[in-house]
């Protein structure tokens, strides 16, 4: 009796031993999913905010509200002004191509800072955009206030940069590029500053062309005509004449000068050929500046004798005459027939 009583106790307690077991492994394995669940949940986080970033402009303002702007490599620099709505190299006052100055605002306005591609200030000589070692560096102004700073440095790709904002350790990778920021002002120069539109006098070396209405003539000059198109070239020439560079020395040559009056204004230009290359300098500028031979050539080559219409063919003999020096052996005939007739 003792002994069935002894083993059924036994098995109570085998029993009761199994389901404090089952009980903790359903416990462990609900932790187990409550783990994986976490897991599962901070990485879909992780991978929403990767996919989207808080993206912050890079400048603090519109471009509209910036009217001077500093750029510099290590050796160079150029600053840049705004004045009555046009931007000008400062130093020079010279206008600066426009759609290159506003290609640059628009890109900088577009520009939105997401993940840094490094954070740490070891990084910034790498990336080249440290205090030192930068290959751009970028101030842009709201009159005297400093709006945005910045460098450009190396390239992580095709029409990408580097750059890191002053004061600031993270490193970004935005769709910009150093040429952007030339510090080269012949780069940012307008090179149509010279141009003429719609001249109504041109008077060169030997010619003077006076427009009358629709129609040009030489003044002083009756009954001549003009090659229309030869005229029509010159003025074409003028209203697209395009500079290179600026010459920082007066050349030595003797020029060929050009009067032109418009509605813009009269001025004189003087053009100069030197070993070094062609030069023209405009009344209403004090600079020289550097142009191609091809423009060179088609206006201050431009003569009196270029601007005349082809002179017409007029007969002066009989139209046998004609025919007869046109062809040898009608002429032959016609000489022995005039022989036996004679006879």
């Amino acid at each position: 009796m003792n002994q069935a009583v002894t083993i059924n106790v036994a098995r109570s307690n085998r029993v009761e031993t199994m389901r404090d077991m089952e009980r903790w492994q359903q416990r462990l394995w609900l932790l187990l999913v409550i783990q994986v669940l976490l897991v599962v949940g901070v990485y879909a986080y992780q991978q929403n905010s990767r996919a989207t970033p808080t993206a912050v402009p890079l400048l603090p303002v519109s471009t509209h509200l910036i009217n001077r702007i500093e750029i510099a490599d290590a050796t160079t620099s150029v600053h840049l002004n705004k004045q009555a709505n046009r931007w000008q190299l400062t130093q020079s006052s010279l206008p600066v191509d426009n759609e290159k100055i506003t290609a640059l605002l628009e890109k900088l306005n577009g520009l939105r800072l997401t993940w840094p591609v490094a954070n740490t200030a070891s990084s910034h000589e790498r990336f080249e955009v440290g205090e030192q070692k930068f290959q751009r560096k970028l101030r842009l102004y709201e009159g005297d206030k400093l709006q945005a700073e910045f460098y450009l440095g190396s390239s992580p790709g095709f029409k990408k940069v580097h750059l890191r904002r002053a004061g600031d350790n993270q490193v970004y990778s935005v769709a910009l590029s150093t040429m952007d920021a030339t510090t080269s002002g012949d780069d940012w120069l307008n090179k149509q500053l010279l141009t003429t539109t719609n001249p109504v006098n041109i008077k060169g070396r030997d010619y003077e062309l006076q427009k009358q209405g629709e129609n040009w003539q030489l003044v002083g000059e009756t009954g001549v005509s003009l090659n229309t198109e030869k005229v029509t070239a010159l003025v074409k020439a003028l209203a697209s004449l395009q500079v290179q560079s600026v010459v920082q020395e007066a050349p030595k040559g003797e020029p060929i000068t050009l009067a032109v009056k418009s509605a813009e204004g009269n001025w004189q230009y003087d053009f100069i050929k030197t070993d070094a290359g062609h030069v023209v300098k405009r009344s209403d500028r004090e600079q020289y500046f550097s142009l191609s031979q091809y423009e060179y050539e088609r206006i201050a080559q431009v003569a009196r004798e270029s601007l005349l219409a082809p002179a017409t063919a007029t007969q002066t003999s009989p139209t046998t005459s004609n025919s007869a020096a046109t062809n040898p052996v009608e002429a032959v005939v016609q000489e022995a027939t005039k022989g036996l007739l004679g006879n």
